[in-house]
């Protein structure tokens, strides 16, 4: 069952009422009327069905309909098919965090067009990155937009200035850790020349004055003087 699409549920559902009222199955055409779901919609669902569940006994009285649909219906259909679902779950995600930012209630519905533009934004930053770019969104774009639509999430310029903004973030983070690596050897190179001083001293057995007993203590710390 968790395996069905919701259209595959709510026309299994159908189904059995349907056929333990009457003994019989309707037709494809007479379900797409009932549910209001478009006959080809019906029919993809039926073949996803025979997929599921066609080792259910508890299904057996669909079986035999949802086989003579599948065999009707080409393999590339069923996977858009569910490529659709997993569309719409990817979607539900990112309208879930966007509507919290949005005091009016955005819309939910999931149409071709909506399909279309997601794909792009697949396409253009990863699947990986949806996370990402969705929280850039919110946070750059949120409070500028008064309407959300997918047109608008998905379109190219956001995604171009999503893409600008990541590179140079990463550009920003590099420059960091190499300065952070410079500095970090410009100050190994303080502390040997401070060394090379210290033990001067000692070797000519000169005086160790206040400041000179300090460092000796910090270069103990860094395991650079040993007694």
């Amino acid at each position: 069952m968790r395996k069905l699409t919701p259209y595959g549920l709510h026309i299994l559902v159908y189904y059995k009422a349907y056929f333990e009222s009457t003994g019989e199955l309707p037709s494809m055409n007479q379900t797409s009327r009932d549910l209001g779901i478009s006959y080809l919609k019906v029919r993809s669902s039926l073949a996803h069905i025979h997929l599921t569940v066609k080792d259910n006994n508890f299904y057996s009285f669909i079986n035999d309909k949802a086989s003579r649909a599948y065999s009707t219906v080409s393999n590339n259909d069923i996977r858009k098919d569910r490529k659709g679902l997993e569309g719409k779950t990817i979607w539900n995600e990112i309208l879930s965090q966007v509507q919290e930012v949005y005091k009016k209630r955005i819309p939910s519905g999931f149409y071709w067009k909506t399909q279309s533009w997601l794909n792009n934004l697949i396409k253009s930053v990863g699947k990986e990155s949806l996370p990402e770019y969705t929280k850039w969104w919110i946070s750059e774009k949120a409070e500028v937009v008064d309407g959300f639509n997918a047109g608008i999430f998905c379109c190219d310029s956001m995604i171009e200035e999503f893409k600008r903004t990541k590179k140079s973030r990463k550009h920003i983070e590099s420059r960091k850790r190499i300065e952070k690596k410079d500095f970090k050897k410009d100050s190994e190179k303080e502390d040997f020349k401070l060394l090379d001083k210290i033990l001067i001293k000692i070797q000519e057995k000169q005086d160790l004055n206040i400041y000179d007993k300090r460092c000796i203590a910090y270069l103990k710390k860094k395991g650079l003087f040993h007694d």
